[in-house]
């Protein structure tokens, strides 16, 4: 097992420190992610100071924030991690926590919610909206919806393993 595999482990061990207690569900409406599922989302994505092009093809930077046009400008040289959090922080609660609560018609727990931020963080509302994972969890079958996210592993037609991990982790947490 290589030390990245074996780090992510890590993370999940952690984020499940709780995962053998029933946890209720909430109308999708009254959520936020919480902590662990940003840190989560943060881990997964890495941190990177300077833009670089993610496998998408697009310019990106900190912990996976996409750069958009006109904003290249604020990010002219090295970012500092205290910067990715906060900047992590403002993308998830302005774009990813409202994909969910205009999305998901039905309740979840907080590993659900989380799950499905982070899978948005990392495939984008498009992608989201129109799987058959939000198809599926929607209809009622948790079971099934958590067995879709390790079929998305590629990235502009190319395997990425990052991605697959992200997949078959968060089809736990969902599950």
């Amino acid at each position: 097992m290589t030390k990245k595999i074996f780090i992510k482990f890590m993370v999940i061990a952690a984020f499940f420190s709780d995962a053998f207690s029933a946890e209720d569900k909430s109308d999708v409406q009254h959520m936020n992610i919480s902590f662990a599922g940003t840190q989560l989302i943060g881990r997964f994505e890495g941190f990177r100071e300077k833009i670089y092009m993610c496998p998408g093809g697009r310019p990106t930077i900190g912990f996976g924030h996409v750069v958009r046009e006109g904003e290249i400008d604020k990010f002219p040289g090295i970012m500092s991690q205290e910067e990715g959090y906060i900047l992590l922080g403002r993308d998830i609660e302005t774009v990813y926590v409202p994909d969910i609560k205009r999305y998901v018609k039905v309740p979840l727990t907080q590993r659900q919610f989380d799950a499905l931020t982070s899978f948005d963080y990392n495939l984008g509302a498009k992608n989201f909206r129109g799987s058959t994972l939000l198809k599926l969890l929607n209809s009622g079958d948790d079971d099934n919806a958590s067995l879709q996210f390790p079929l998305w592993r590629n990235a502009n037609g190319k395997y990425l393993p990052g991605l697959f991990s992200f997949g078959t982790t968060t089809m736990f947490l969902l599950s």
